[in-house]
């Protein structure tokens, strides 16, 4: 019984409220999904009260039909709307709308429906300090309620979830607390990612060098304290830009635009089919991604131009500065200038500009990373660590290091796919210090089309 009170006191804590919005003909009706939970028009609430304008973020005294959803969490959902006939919301009715969207920590959602017109507007929850500055931590007592049940977890994948689940929410945590949830989890490159998520909504991230000592691994304690002095800003957390109404693309629609991508022959219609995808208000994009789609493109200044509309889609603005390695030193700072200009947290341009003078790690240093990522038990763990390594922009290798730490990633029904390998080899790329013998990591791979898909991503990337 305990548990289950635990259970929904977290619950309660973590949701989002989403407020839908009913405009025009008053007699229309629709049936609404999020998440395949179904809603209905019908069952809005006319209200004659202050009713928030989405047009110019304003309270004004009117009528309108409003829905309130208060149960949903932080993250991305699915939302379905049916134009139906009557009231008879059981009929499938015309389809007036199908995507995703964001719903963020600290925000409330407003969608608006105005016959085929649906619109996503963001407001601040009034019960949630948003700027960053006398933030309160979760009180003694609910912390520790939250704590056991993470702890009644077995095992670490769901405590890990659940600690996910409260550094998303509207919730503060002092660093001592976030240092006892992270404490429960084993994997220091869960911690790693854990500790990340966390300095967001760390009531005092002034002492967040306190985790230092959760990390064994000098690579993992290295890189908490690299984000952190990414993120500081003095005392006070700088927010993240914020990406308005947008979703991440589904693995489908963004294969589907790579395909679009590579199909094209000329530059000139690779640039326009970027354009068109960054200038999408609907879609958002890790920076990865964005690296991903600025390769296929030879002109610098127009990766610049790209990279600079790019900026207000990323998911991720905090790593954005990763990007820097696609330009020459006057183009980095011109692209971290922009960055900064659009609230965002620049980065010290200077230490991306020995990309041309690499060096590989040292093979003591090497065997260290590659006999903790062989010890993994758990293909997942050993993917995912072996992904880690090749992401951290501290680290350069030789080919054939890169080579070794992809082939500790088996193919089969119980491993990695075939097409999270070939993007290992992607990350790879960027990592070695000798990219004219890259192409011998093909051998990797059996099927032919993987082989293409990575030739084809080197010479993208070698621009030519």
């Amino acid at each position: 019984m305990i548990g289950l009170v635990g259970i929904f006191l977290c619950v309660s804590s973590f949701a989002q409220t989403v407020n839908v919005l009913f405009r025009g003909q008053q007699s229309q009706n629709y049936r609404i999904t999020i998440d395949g939970t179904r809603y209905r028009s019908g069952d809005a609430i006319n209200t004659s009260a202050d009713v928030y304008n989405s047009s110019n973020d304003n309270l004004y005294r009117g009528t309108r039909r409003t829905l309130t959803v208060n149960n949903l969490m932080p993250g991305t959902h699915k939302l379905e709307v049916y134009s139906v006939n009557g009231n008879n919301y059981d009929r499938r009715g015309s389809l007036v709308y199908s995507n995703n969207f964001l719903l963020r920590p600290e925000y409330n959602m407003f969608i608006t429906i105005n016959g085929n017109r649906i619109t996503f507007t963001e407001r601040t929850n009034p019960l949630v300090n948003a700027n960053g500055r006398y933030r309160t931590a979760m009180p003694a007592s609910n912390f520790q309620v939250l704590l056991n049940n993470i702890r009644e977890s077995r095992y670490q994948d769901s405590r890990a979830a659940a600690i996910r689940a409260a550094l998303s929410s509207t919730d503060y945590f002092t660093t001592d607390q976030i240092s006892q949830m992270l404490s429960l989890i084993n994997s220091e490159s869960t911690r790693l990612e854990l500790a990340k998520a966390g300095y967001m909504v760390s009531a005092d991230p002034s002492n967040y060098r306190q985790l230092y000592p959760l990390f064994t691994n000098q690579y993992y304690t290295n890189g908490l304290d690299e984000y952190v002095r990414l993120q500081a800003n003095g005392n006070v957390v700088t927010p993240v830009t914020p990406v308005y109404g947008r979703a991440l693309l589904s693995a489908s629609a963004y294969n589907r635009l790579l395909q679009d991508l590579n199909a094209n022959n000329y530059q000139s219609g690779k640039y326009d089919i970027i354009r068109n995808a960054f200038s999408n208000s609907s879609y958002a994009f890790t920076t990865e991604q964005i690296r991903q789609l600025l390769g296929a493109i030879n002109s610098e200044s127009d990766r610049l131009y790209l990279a600079k509309q790019a900026y207000v889609t990323a998911s991720d603005p905090a790593n954005y500065a990763t990007l820097y390695t696609m330009f020459s030193p006057s183009n980095r700072a011109d692209l971290n200038a922009y960055i900064i200009s659009n609230g965002g947290v620049g980065a010290n341009v200077n230490a991306y500009n020995s990309y041309n003078s690499r060096v590989p790690m040292s093979d003591a240093s090497f065997n260290d990373l590659y006999r903790r990522a062989s010890n993994h038990i758990l293909p997942g763990d050993k993917y995912n660590d072996v992904k880690s390594i090749l992401s951290d922009s501290r680290n350069y290798f030789t080919t054939a290091q890169a080579k070794q730490l992809i082939a500790l990633i088996g193919s089969g029904f119980f491993s990695a796919s075939e097409s999270d390998r070939v993007e290992l080899a992607k990350l790879a790329y960027s990592r070695v210090t000798d990219t004219q013998n890259f192409s011998d990591i093909v051998n990797l791979y059996d099927r032919q089309s993987s082989r293409d898909e990575i030739n084809g991503y080197i010479r993208m990337q070698a621009n030519y």
